[in-house]
């Protein structure tokens, strides 16, 4: 077995860019750091302090997915159940409650404000690439316990042939750990996406153990690597296993886990970062084509290393993004000095001002997790949000609230001229945009080929002013290219807070 390390270093950032266990939603309760109230962010605790309260709500959340063999395919797809019917139903012979919701366009979902007790959550989709084919998915005895951080329940929907079984015994002080939290971590799995694109993403599916400490998955073949993490009752991960290369369709693989007994954990303070985007015209690429033009324009302005790892990682991670749901994505990550002891993740809370109130809108199950981004629909241009993140350890300890950091989206910006498509003599190429009310800069980005992440802008990239609202091509040979325009809060892009970003037009010079 592999204690999990709780060391958090500038680079922790760069593992786990793939993880799908991030939230959207909404929820959380408690007050603001240090004091008490209703802002939503939780005060600094002890262990001792952080026992379940019955009398206090809790929350259930987690992310879907969606698996089948599309037609005329053997491998099967999985795939993020976006909008899928998720509901949560008491079964403990507690006061009746009953609640339903839908997915959000990366699977996640969130209940807030769940009485304590034991639920069965289960959810449906109909599949995309299969016809009139509708999947459900339930688990029963899931705890919701009062006073503890938010319980991950992912789902997979539907199911395909090429199946191995994961089984085990999950102990804690030498006893059998009844209703434990176990997830397994598939990475490098290759799903087949509807568009035709291959991708190779991480799935992490969840159950939870018997009276016997008993669990069993039913996991997809694929993944280049596993394992298997148990998190005690209130879903802090606590154990994992050593990761495991080879399963094959058939196979059954006993891992059996113990927890170590909680400490008292030791916290450090929590720095931000945050990007406001506004996105493109909501198409299946618009994230993607954002995410090019701040990748391209840091290229050549050469960014520091450390915001081009960031941003080459969130390309990657990037594709993981279907249609987006809003025209807003605030783009948060945080940093941890080093010498914080056994954190286990991180609630990631939005508000209306500095003083709250905060509502829970995510949260990341790992301590290398250190980025969220959130696209709730809600999100709106013009709109500020201010964000905080806490830590927590195992037992629902949690840290003081970082410093709220400002979200404040700049409004869309908009290409004029010319038209997509469009011919233009290369000597008098000009390209033009409509004024971003709040924009400081602006920068035209252009490819000689369909853009994509892994090659370069071609011609000068000129940062232009606040009243500048075309550029004239130049430099640029006849042949087919594509350009967009990006604009910032800031003179220079590199230390933008918010930018907004346009869709690609392609333009021929002869």
């Amino acid at each position: 077995m592999q204690k999990f390390s709780k060391i958090f270093l500038p680079l922790a950032m760069l593992t786990g860019l793939l993880c799908l266990s991030v939230l959207s939603g909404c929820g959380g309760v408690g007050g603001p750091s240090g004091s008490t109230g209703n802002s939503g962010i939780p005060p600094k605790t002890s262990l001792g302090n952080a026992t379940e309260d019955p009398t206090k709500p809790s929350s259930i959340g987690g992310s879907i997915f969606t698996m089948l063999p599309p037609p005329g395919q053997t491998s099967a797809i999985i795939d993020q159940a976006y909008n899928a019917t998720v509901t949560i139903n008491r079964t403990d012979g507690g006061a009746v409650y009953f609640a339903q919701t839908q997915s959000t366009v990366r699977g996640g979902y969130i209940f807030p404000n769940v009485p304590a007790g034991v639920y069965t959550v289960a959810a449906t989709v109909s599949a995309a690439y299969a016809t009139n084919s509708v999947v459900s998915a339930s688990l029963i005895g899931v705890h919701a316990r009062g006073n503890i951080p938010t319980l991950m329940v992912n789902l997979l929907l539907g199911q395909s042939t090429q199946m191995a079984t994961l089984t085990g015994i999950i102990t804690q002080d030498g006893h059998a750990a009844n209703g434990a939290v176990v997830s397994v971590d598939i990475k490098g799995y290759t799903p087949y996406y509807i568009e035709g694109t291959l991708y190779t993403v991480s799935v992490i599916l969840s159950t939870t153990t018997d009276a016997n400490g008993r669990y069993t998955f039913a996991v997809p073949i694929g993944g280049l690597t596993y394992f298997v993490a148990a998190h005690d009752a209130t879903s802090a991960m606590s154990e994992m296993s050593t990761p495991f290369t080879s399963l094959a369709p058939g196979d059954q693989k006993e891992v059996n886990l113990t927890l170590p007994a909680a400490t008292t954990p030791t916290f450090t303070t929590l720095t931000m970062d945050l990007l406001s985007c506004t996105l493109p015209q909501q198409t299946s690429k618009a994230r993607q084509q954002a995410l090019i033009s701040r990748l391209a324009v840091a290229r050549t302005r050469r960014a520091s290393a450390v915001r081009l790892t960031r941003l080459e990682n969130l390309v990657r991670s990037s594709q993981l993004m279907r249609a987006p749901s809003s025209l807003v994505e605030n783009d948060l990550y945080w940093y941890a000095d080093p010498g914080g002891t056994e954190v286990n993740g991180y609630n990631v809370y939005r508000g209306g001002s500095t003083k709250g109130p905060f509502t829970m809108v995510g949260a990341a199950l790992d301590p290398y997790m250190l980025f969220f981004y959130d696209n709730d629909p809600s999100l709106q241009p013009g709109t500020p949000q201010y964000y905080t993140v806490c830590s927590f350890a195992a037992g629902g300890a949690t840290s003081n609230a970082a410093v709220p950091v400002l979200a404040n989206p700049l409004p869309r910006c908009i290409l004029n001229t010319p038209a997509d498509g469009a011919t233009v003599p290369v000597g008098s190429a000009t390209v033009s945009w409509t004024a971003v009310p709040g924009a400081l800069s602006y920068v035209v980005t252009k490819f000689n080929a369909e853009p994509t992440f892994n090659i370069l802008s071609v011609g000068s990239n000129i940062t232009h002013t606040a009243t500048d609202t075309s550029e004239k091509l130049t430099g640029l040979a006849p042949g087919n290219y594509w350009w967009s325009v990006s604009a910032y809060d800031t003179a220079d892009p590199n230390q933008a807070r918010a930018a907004a970003f346009t869709e690609y037009r392609k333009i021929t010079l002869q």
